[in-house]
This record gives structure tokens, C-alpha cells and sequence, in this order.
């Protein structure tokens, strides 16, 4: 009864799988029960020796079990990798589409650079032009500004002659510029050559007694008389102006 209960316990412990050859050893211990004792204890080892078979088939089943479960989980870690696999290759699929467009966005960038770099070489092309140009300019004005103070210069200098001149003008008006004696009415009549410079009547007589040929007027050289008037002072009018 012993033997029946502990293959009973047995039983329960060991997988579904081997319930079936379990069940039968069970049914003939049960119909060997009354059996001698010589019998029962060789069944006995018989029994123990399929006990053992059997429990060494349940540790290969356990085996094979923890070799499904862990090729399950194999196969588990397998599609979770694929997975993240799949989701790399999206996201560097997506990667690479964002790659495109700013290669794209670079090139339209390095257009617009070299756009503008040529735009600003001509800007600086210019520049130097122009700066040459103000340059040139710059020379013509100082040349200008050289010219129109020698100009102020000259020009104050004729003022200043052109005063000499009115104050020689004004002397001259009072006294012949030849004899430097004032001039009268009588014998110092001032007298209008042809060339219009004015002199005493009797500077003019003197010229006229030691002239070669035709009489010339002692400032210009000019001949004094007019081609049809004969060489005589009378022939000159006075200078109303200097007489009043």
C-alpha cells in the first residue's frame, strides 16, 4: 500500500507528458499487489529502475523545456532588436532625407555667397576706381587751387601796378612824363600823340628837331603823327582832360 501511495505522489510531480506511462505502472502495482515477496521486490526494482528512466526523461523534458523558454526569449530579444533595427533604419532613412535638404539649403547658401562675393569685388572694383578717380580729381583741384593763388598773385600784383600806374597817371596828368615840368598853356601844353600817350608841346618840338624820318613816340615807338598830318606840334591836339 506503501508503494501504491508513493507512486500516487510521484505521479502528481511529474510533467502531463509522462502521466500516461505513470498511470500504467500504477495499474500494475495495483495488480500486483498479492504478488510473493520474491516477485514483489524484483517488480520493485524493476519499478525503480522505470522511476529513474523516467525521472531522467524529466530532467531532458525540464531541458528541453528551459531550452524552449530560453530560445523563446532568444527569439523574443531577436524581434525586439529587429524592432529597434527597424526603427534606426527610419529614423537614419529620416536622417538622411534632413541631410539632402540641407545639402540642398548649402547649396543654394554657397550660390548666394558667391553671388554676393562677386557682387562685392565689383562693389570694391568700384570703390577703386572712384578712389583713383577722387584721387585725379583731388591733383586737378590742388593743381587749380596752385593755379588760382598764382592767379590771386598776379592778380594783386596788377592791382598793385595798375595803383603805381593811376598814382603815375595822376603825376603824369599835372607834368610831362619826359621834362617832369607841370604843364601850362603856353609852352607846356600837353599834346595827344596818335598812339594816345600825352607829352609837353615842347618835348614834342625837341623830338620832332632830333628825329631821322618820321618822329616815334618815346614809350610805345610808335609813329607820332597820322600818315597825312605834317610833323609840327601844333598838329597834336591838347589833352582837355589834363587841362580842364
Amino acid at each position: 500500500m506503501k508503494s501504491l501511495k508513493f507512486m500516487e505522489n510521484f505521479i502528481s510531480t511529474v510533467p502531463f507528458n509522462m502521466w500516461q506511462n505513470m498511470a500504467k505502472l500504477k495499474r500494475e502495482l495495483e495488480d500486483h499487489i498479492d504478488m510473493p515477496e520474491q516477485k514483489a521486490e524484483k517488480f520493485f526494482e524493476n519499478l525503480q529502475l522505470d522511476i529513474m528512466i523516467m525521472a531522467a526523461e524529466k530532467d531532458i523534458a525540464t531541458d528541453e523545456v528551459d531550452s524552449v523558454k530560453q530560445a523563446l526569449m532568444n527569439q523574443q530579444m531577436i524581434t525586439q532588436h529587429l524592432k529597434k533595427r527597424n526603427e534606426y533604419l527610419d529614423d537614419l532613412e529620416e536622417a538622411n532625407e534632413r541631410i539632402k535638404i540641407l545639402d540642398e539649403k548649402l547649396d543654394k547658401l554657397e550660390a548666394k555667397i558667391s553671388k554676393t562675393e562677386e557682387s562685392l569685388v565689383q562693389s570694391v572694383s568700384m570703390l577703386l576706381e572712384k578712389d583713383e578717380q577722387l584721387k585725379t580729381i583731388r591733383k586737378e583741384m590742388k593743381i587749380m587751387d596752385d593755379e588760382r593763388s598764382a592767379f590771386d598773385q598776379e592778380l594783386t600784383r596788377l592791382k598793385t601796378s595798375r595803383l603805381e600806374n593811376e598814382k603815375s597817371s595822376l603825376a603824369s596828368r599835372v607834368e610831362c612824363t619826359i621834362c617832369y615840368l607841370s604843364y601850362d598853356n603856353e609852352a607846356r601844353v600837353p599834346r595827344v600823340m596818335k598812339c594816345g600817350h600825352t607829352i609837353c608841346h615842347t618835348c614834342v618840338d625837341r623830338i620832332i628837331e632830333q628825329s631821322f624820318g618820321s618822329p616815334k613816340c618815346p614809350f610805345d615807338r610808335k609813329i607820332m603823327f597820322g600818315l597825312f598830318t605834317t610833323d609840327n606840334p601844333y598838329n597834336l591836339p591838347p589833352n582837355r582832360h589834363i587841362m580842364g
